[in-house]
């Protein structure tokens, strides 16, 4: 009898703490992208948000609620104060205020083209003779030298949805698009998978892989301090690259 008095106690104890737990859970919003295979807004996953999710699972003081939005929404309504964080900033100078976690994010950027049109592309200036599309903040993200090339290119744009950038270049609309290259396959796979195939394409690899590293960005530094921290515990023990291999499995 004591001892299921004890256990009932222990029991009654965990939960409660548990209750009171999230009773005292800080809301927070974080924005985050919209383009697939990183941020799946019809099912609220993606590479991106998951690596996120397990990082708050480390930090049960807080609950997140994520909205999704284009990047350069994001930075501006980080910056205004709108949101609690953002994912995938490039820079300090992006959002002008605010504090930026350890790198969080990887990418594997590359120039793709038709393999018909028979392009051959070595470096990054010889962008300029080609029409050329790219995703939303792709002038920033890549740095002066790539921003300098594209800025004298009347053919350049920068596009918000991934699959768009694919469907463009299967119609030659487009003779050549930049964007991750796990984005590519992920599109082939799935939302074009009689319009395009990987065997029409020519990758070119402009770009070191992985290209570069994005952040979280935070509107407090406590904030990102413990985001920090939890970061690095799901890179100790095996979660992060778990998440990783979940999406984009190697070859």
């Amino acid at each position: 009898m004591r001892f299921f008095v004890t256990l009932t106690t222990i029991t009654f104890l965990i939960y409660s703490n548990l209750a009171l737990a999230q009773l005292n859970q800080k809301e927070l919003t974080i924005g985050v992208g919209n383009f697939e295979p990183f941020f799946i807004q019809k099912d609220n996953s993606g590479l991106f948000v998951d690596v996120i999710r397990a990082v708050y699972a480390q930090l049960p003081q807080y609950k997140i609620n994520f909205i999704y939005m284009g990047n350069k929404r994001i930075a501006r309504e980080l910056s205004l104060g709108r949101l609690d964080a953002a994912a995938n900033i490039n820079s300090l100078q992006q959002i002008k205020k605010g504090y930026l976690s350890r790198p969080v994010f990887r990418f594997s950027d590359v120039a793709v083209s038709l393999k018909s049109n028979n392009i051959t592309l070595n470096k990054v200036s010889e962008l300029k003779e080609y029409s050329v599309g790219s995703f939303q903040g792709a002038t920033d993200f890549f740095g002066e030298h790539y921003k300098n090339t594209v800025s004298k290119n009347a053919n350049y744009y920068e596009q918000m949805h991934m699959d768009a950038l694919l469907k463009q270049l299967a119609k030659n609309r487009v003779k050549v698009i930049i964007l991750d290259e796990n984005i590519v396959n992920y599109h082939l796979r799935n939302s074009l998978k009689s319009e395009l195939f990987f065997k029409d394409l020519t990758i070119h690899y402009l770009f070191p892989i992985p290209t570069a590293h994005s952040f979280m960005g935070f509107t407090d530094q406590k904030h990102r301090d413990d985001f920090n921290k939890a970061l690095l515990e799901i890179k100790k023990n095996g979660e992060y690259e778990a998440i990783y291999d979940a999406y984009l499995p190697k070859n």
